[in-house]
């Protein structure tokens, strides 16, 4: 009898098996490959923000960039009087990119959404003019002085210059009256408190061009906590003194 070519039912399962296992082995590997380079690039775009401060602050004789005291990263033009300031600064002055304002771990801001409010922004020359949105949204936040911070729209708080020491100034968005990382399993709680479902933490940049990842501890960050970087809207830009003291 001439023997037919082919595989036989049990060759196929036990093929289909193998492949299956060996899927099943690589994919947790390969999740994790994939997350440590958007970390990565998280990081990366930090230190292209800081650097694009770092060329404002000399443009600027030593002088931080205008923020509206937020650390969520929302840009809000109507609030500021259609006047720009953080990291929609930077993009309007071409020191970033648009591209660069975005995290790729923010899932819960696609930059793709967003890519024209940015493109808008940098390309506008007249600011009250109109605009697709009036918010424009970033993953990035600078230091706060205090819990007004500075408001460019009104100029009643004066302007923030940098200090001769190491010290804190670009971060990952981080608080509300809580708070929260987009660092964390894609489940966070965005809890009034701090626990472990608000994420692992920040990376954080510093004036000697070093970006640290600072841990989410509940000890630290949280509500009317006294001791360390206490969450809460009048509070936030405690953080950042906090994270001076502790490197």
């Amino acid at each position: 009898m001439k023997r037919k070519d082919g595989f036989t039912l049990v060759e196929l399962l036990v093929v289909i098996g193998v492949i299956a296992l060996l899927i099943a082995i690589l994919m947790p590997a390969l999740a994790k490959a994939r997350r440590s380079a958007k970390d990565i690039s998280c990081a990366s775009n930090v230190r292209q923000v800081a650097t694009g401060v770092m060329l404002y602050s000399t443009e600027f004789r030593g002088y931080l960039p205008p923020n509206f005291g937020t650390t969520q990263g929302n840009l809000d033009l109507s609030s500021s009087g259609g006047r720009n300031y953080g990291t929609g600064l930077l993009v309007y002055r071409k020191m970033i990119t648009g591209q660069v304002a975005y995290s790729p771990l923010d899932v819960a801001r696609q930059y793709g959404d967003y890519q024209l409010q940015w493109e808008v922004l940098r390309a506008q020359n007249n600011l009250n003019a109109p605009s697709p949105t009036t918010i424009i949204r970033s993953s990035y936040v600078m230091r706060e002085p205090s819990s007004g911070a500075f408001n460019q729209a009104s100029g009643a708080t004066p302007m923030f210059k940098l200090a001769k020491r190491r010290m804190s100034y670009v971060a990952d968005r981080f608080s509300n009256n809580y708070m929260w990382s987009y660092h964390g399993t894609g489940k966070e709680s965005l809890s009034s408190g701090v626990s472990s479902g608000n994420g692992q933490g920040w990376h954080v940049g510093f004036t000697d061009g070093s970006v640290v990842f600072e841990r989410n501890d509940p000890n630290v960050y949280k509500v009317s906590n006294t001791f360390g970087a206490p969450a809460g809207w009048t509070s936030r830009h405690l953080a950042w003194t906090y994270w001076d003291k502790i490197q």
